[in-house]
């Protein structure tokens, strides 16, 4: 029996260290994260954000000057009065614009180093004509510098992008 437990208390150490051994990767990979993550926050979100501002007050027709972060991490609009309001509390169409404006800012700042396309399903189905037109006219801009693919089941969006690829799957 003494036999018996000597090997089993090996192998529970082989176990162990099998174990130990991959707490440490994981840890080493989850600290590589952290500072990528901080690398990133510290260096590419003021430029994100400074692209996102511009893009918003140009889709919101200069209604809103600024978009910032707060301490606690959530997103804040200033409005040209000088407000600040949570983004949560903005009207349906307004976040969606805030929500538009941080995505093709962040796929703006890595076009270089990770080019991709941009996935948008129906996003602008709360816009009324004129946040539509500025929408349009934004993403218009844009198309020579980022692929979009657009899906929605509203036929009337077909005719603004006459020149576009466009796939019927129903």
């Amino acid at each position: 029996t003494y036999g018996q437990k000597q090997q089993l208390f090996e192998m529970k150490k082989a176990e162990l260290a099998e174990l130990a051994k991959k707490w440490s990767e994981r840890k080493v990979i989850m600290e590589a994260i952290r500072r990528t993550m901080r690398e990133l926050k510290e260096k590419r979100l003021p430029e994100v954000l400074t692209v996102a501002e511009q893009v918003f007050c140009e889709l919101t027709g200069g209604n809103y000057e600024a978009l910032i972060v707060t301490d606690t991490g959530y997103f804040e609009v200033v409005s040209v009065e000088g407000m600040r309001y949570p983004i949560v509390e903005l009207r349906q169409e307004t976040k969606e614009q805030a929500y538009i404006a941080l995505r093709l800012a962040l796929a703006a700042s890595i076009l270089e180093t990770a080019p991709f396309s941009i996935l948008i399903d129906d996003p602008f189905v709360h816009f009324d004509g004129l946040r539509l037109s500025r929408m349009i006219e934004l993403l218009d801009q844009l198309q020579n510098k980022h692929q979009f693919i657009y899906f929605t089941c509203h036929e009337v969006m077909t005719e603004q992008w006459q020149d576009a690829t466009i796939l019927n799957v129903s």
